[in-house]
């Protein structure tokens, strides 16, 4: 729970600040099984501008390995003064931080997530329960499909985020999910660029391909084998021809009305044997405690703050959907990813409507388990390795009456302290210095449980 309350943005923004640096492709270009030091890899980053860079460095990779990302081993060797330093290597884990050989990562998704354009939404949440509205136009002034047009950066990091996490995700779903063996014509609703559509087909080259989305998108769309691009909105008609549709990550974009609309055109659209088959996640009714229903409510939170028609469903809200726009039989195919023990499960068989339940990569827990809004400038940690700079910027005390407001609370170990420790008793301290005792609180909690004691409280002259 201390992790919780006080330091569960250090890990996702730490891991951040490593992906930026590069040390995962450092520590996986040095070989298979290589183990390098801090100023091993520091001496292979383009500027070499702080001398206490590899220090910087060691504290942040310890972090990552003690929640086993890297892994960390103690070594003598080639030490001239007999002290020791740690060599890191790559967990299990790491890998889906570097590019697997179709180039995806999950690297750029966490860049994505815990940009800053992304995690100001969140200081809006309390705005948006009292006074209603997206937390993201409340952020920046604007939805997101608008900033996107604006940012031309975060627009490109959008985009290569969503390409090689698709990637990665995909090439999953091509392993375990056998729903596109027997289809001749797959119509791939709000396919973007194709690229999803063209790994499904090479894969199955017996299937004819249509990519269908905005005109805007298709007309820069490259070109693939198998596949026509055709241009056009879902909610006004889908091609017809197809006797599956596939559509993913498309349904949580959308409020009930709207994806009515969108699942009676695909009905319309499909032959009489057809089927619809849907990549997204299934909520829990209640929330569960396991991993999986964090991921999927964590996700569906921050689906919400930045969509204002977004929703996530329940398996009983897609069923209610399905049948509502004609569909007569669905089924959900449940696979989830074991990072750890490397394993792949299906649960259940898939038949004329077909709902790919997602539980998120394990190691997305990462990235989202603890996202939190950025602690001041931590978001400029990887800067402070090569450039010698301190994170925690010169604004400390204009802060400071935010940090008095937090500290009391923090200081609620002190009755256990008292009760716990009894030097002051058992040294007869007269007179006790607080060095750095800020407001005076804890001082105060010792001196009221030892009134014998003189108490002195000692800061700098602001405080």
């Amino acid at each position: 729970m201390s992790d919780f309350a006080g330091n569960a943005s250090v890990l996702p923004l730490v891991l951040k600040a490593a992906i930026e640096l590069g040390v995962f492709e450092i520590i996986e270009k040095a070989g298979p099984d290589a183990l390098l030091s801090a100023s091993d890899i520091v001496a292979q980053f383009p500027t070499q501008n702080n001398p206490e860079a590899h220090i910087l460095l060691d504290r942040n990779l310890c972090l990552l390995a003690s929640h086993s990302i890297l892994t960390c081993s103690v070594s003598t060797k080639n030490i001239q003064d007999g002290h020791s330093q740690r060599l890191y290597g790559l967990a299990p884990v790491a890998k889906y931080f570097t590019k697997n050989q179709d180039g995806g990562s999950l690297s750029p998704f966490l860049a994505m997530i815990h940009d800053k354009v992304m995690m100001d939404m969140w200081y809006h949440l309390k705005d948006a329960v009292l006074e209603g509205g997206i937390p993201f136009e409340k952020a920046h002034g604007i939805n997101s499909a608008e900033y996107l047009k604006k940012d031309a950066s975060f627009c490109e990091l959008f985009s290569s985020s969503m390409k090689s996490f698709n990637v990665t995700f995909m090439e999953t779903i091509l392993d375990i999910y056998d729903g596109f063996e027997g289809v001749k014509c797959l119509v791939d609703v709000g396919g973007g660029n194709g690229s999803i559509l063209n790994m499904i087909i090479t894969k199955y080259p017996a299937i004819k391909g249509i990519n269908y989305d905005l005109a805007s998108v298709v007309e820069s769309s490259p070109s693939y084998p198998g596949i026509e691009h055709v241009a056009g909105d879902g909610f006004v008609t889908i091609p017809k021809g197809g006797d599956a549709i596939f559509m993913k990550w498309i349904t949580h974009n959308w409020d009930d009305e709207h994806l009515l609309k969108l699942l009676k055109n695909c009905y319309e659209a499909l032959s009489d044997n057809g089927k619809v088959i849907v990549v997204d996640m299934v909520v829990p009714e209640t929330p569960e405690t396991n991993v999986k229903a964090k991921s999927m409510l964590q996700n569906y939170l921050f689906i919400t703050s930045m969509s204002p028609q977004g929703k996530e469903r329940t398996e009983k809200e897609f069923e209610t959907l399905g049948k509502e726009a004609g569909f007569s039989h669905i089924r959900v195919a449940c696979f989830k990813l074991m990072i750890n023990s490397h394993r792949t499960q299906i649960s259940s068989e898939c038949s004329s409507w077909i709902l790919l339940r997602k539980l998120d990569l394990a190691a997305q827990q990462v990235l989202v388990q603890k996202r939190r809004p950025k602690p001041l400038q931590v978001f400029s940690v990887d800067d402070s390795i090569p450039d010698q700079q301190v994170p925690w910027p010169k604004q400390f005390f204009e802060i400071t009456k935010y940090t008095n407001k937090i500290l009391p609370t923090q200081n609620n170990c002190l009755p256990t302290l008292r009760t716990t420790y009894a030097r002051f008793v058992i040294d007869r301290v007269k007179t006790l210095v607080d060095v750095g005792g800020d407001n005076v609180s804890v001082l105060n909690m010792i001196i009221s449980n030892y009134p014998t004691v003189k108490g002195i409280n000692y800061d700098l002259a602001q405080l």
